[in-house]
Order: C-alpha cells, then structure tokens, then sequence
C-alpha cells in the first residue's frame, strides 16, 4: 500500500476467481510491471471501528507488494483541502521480504499540489511467516482510540491514539474503506 491515490481502483482485468479463491495478478510488458489488481470498497462499504480480516496466500519476494490496507473516504476521492489530512492503514503488506508483513499507519497532509505523508514516528508491527506457501489470516481491529493488528489469531501490535501520548497520531476517525492488492 502507498500513496499513490489512483491504485485503489476496483480493475477487474486483473482479477479472477479461481476454485473460489480471489486471483489478483500482475502485469508485465518487458522489464516493467505495468499495473496490479486492485479491489477495494470505495464505492460500496465506508465504515468506522469494528473488526476486518482476510484469509490470504501472498507472494513473498522481490517485485511483489501485496497488502491488506485502508484510507479514509475523503482521501480516496483524490484530493483534500489545505486544513485537512487523509488516513491510510496498512492492515498488512510485504515489502520484497521472503518472509515478513508489516501493518502501519499514515497522516497525509496536502502540500501545495501534492499529497505527502507525515513521518510518525512510530514502530512499525512486523510478523514473521513460517510458512510462505500457505494461507494465513490477517486482521484488524478499530475501536476509538486504538487499532490493533492480527496474523493468524495473534496480536503482532497496536496503536493507542486516546492517550495523547504522541499527537502525530491523533484522529484517526474518518471513515475508511477496505482495499485488497
């Protein structure tokens, strides 16, 4: 997941059902990956606080980034005003690890004409997957004030944002919308 906000785009070509299974791929032309499939629920499920897992066998490796995340609404229509800020959270994604997923959160702030993300200055909850090849469970958990992240049943780590204790991530309560790719 990252800030690029034209990903979150429900592009059916790369999507598939397969033996029941949801199939995102990615494209290659040459050298370049041109694009991956992306769904999300801008469009038909906003939510705030409450509980969101999947069941999924990802890719683990370079040039893969696959992810389980979230932004707020306002921030999925592309745009905010000056005095405004976007949420992403990052319920799981790999970055070119062979066997790690990490959960994280952003502040984005406009910055003249372009989208920026806060640095946070946070610790970033990170698991690490036994066994690659198989199926495993990541989850979320929302309530005011706290968002906990799941890999197979197990609390790998949370926020508390009701304490104060640190302002960068303070209202986290836009509504969100759930994107998978």
């Amino acid at each position: 997941a990252f800030g690029n906000l034209s990903l979150a785009q429900n592009d059916l070509a790369y999507a598939d059902v397969q033996d029941g299974n949801l199939v995102l791929s990615i494209k290659k032309d040459g050298d370049v990956y041109k694009t991956a499939g992306c769904i999300g629920t801008p469009s038909k499920m906003h939510y705030k606080y409450g509980y969101a897992e999947i069941r999924a066998k990802v890719p683990f490796g370079t040039a893969t980034f696959p992810a389980f995340w979230a932004k707020s609404v306002n921030l999925g229509k592309g745009y905010l005003n000056e005095d405004e800020y976007g949420v992403e959270i990052d319920i799981f994604e790999q970055h070119i690890s062979t066997n790690t997923v990490a959960s994280n959160i952003h502040k984005w702030v406009k910055d003249g004409e372009t989208m920026t993300s806060d640095d946070l200055d946070i610790s970033k909850p990170t698991a690490n997957i036994t066994d690659t090849a198989a199926y495993h469970t990541y989850g979320f958990e929302w309530y005011e004030g706290i968002m906990k992240f799941y890999v197979d049943g197990e609390c790998i780590g949370s926020y508390d944002y009701s304490t104060g204790s640190n302002p960068d991530i303070k209202d986290f309560d836009s509504e969100i919308y759930l994107i998978l790719d």
